[in-house]
């Protein structure tokens, strides 16, 4: 998955230049999710930010994340992100 995803710009998003069922990579922080409480489940939703864009994820993967972290985002573009795999940037 990993060597497969690409790293896109946000203007290359905003511009619908991504192709639709492409593997990306996005780093950015949790801002916001669909969870009745900071912790994010496999299933959840949530905003990724990153330095100028915010995309909806959906976490397809089985550990927990919280708001406000960092992390680096692998996974399937269909207009969101489909998260298979994520990373923590940061330790909680």
């Amino acid at each position: 998955m990993k060597t497969a995803a690409k790293t896109y710009t946000d203007l290359a998003y905003q511009e619908g230049e991504v192709p639709l069922n492409e593997f990306v990579q996005m780093t950015g922080k949790i801002t916001d999710t669909d969870s009745q409480d900071a912790q994010i489940k496999e299933g959840d939703r949530f905003v990724l930010q990153t330095d100028s864009a915010k995309y909806q994820v959906f976490n397809q993967q089985g550990t927990v994340l919280y708001l406000e972290e960092e992390v680096t985002v692998y996974g399937e573009y269909y207009g969101f992100i489909k998260g298979t795999l994520i990373e923590r940037n940061t330790e909680k």
